[in-house]
């Protein structure tokens, strides 16, 4: 499956397969003033809902955080 936003400012385009979603980000550099990084939440739909939960990874810039492997909470 895939779902591809329409044109505007920010562009996603997620292509899902049977484990995994892989999503692409496209951001017009005039709107990324301030932009820090970004998250995803995962939600169920239906009856079991349960609000959805944040997914782990994350992404961050480098000209935000030049090594995040050595940052700490």
């Amino acid at each position: 499956m895939r779902v591809i936003t329409p044109p505007g400012d920010f562009r996603a385009k997620a292509i899902a397969g049977t484990r995994v979603v892989l999503i692409a980000l496209d951001c017009a550099e005039g709107k990324r003033n301030g932009l820090m990084g970004f998250a995803f939440k995962r939600e169920v739909k239906g009856a079991a809902a349960g609000g959805g939960m944040w997914l782990r990874s994350s992404k961050v810039f480098q000209s935000i955080v030049p090594d995040p492997k050595n940052e700490h909470d």
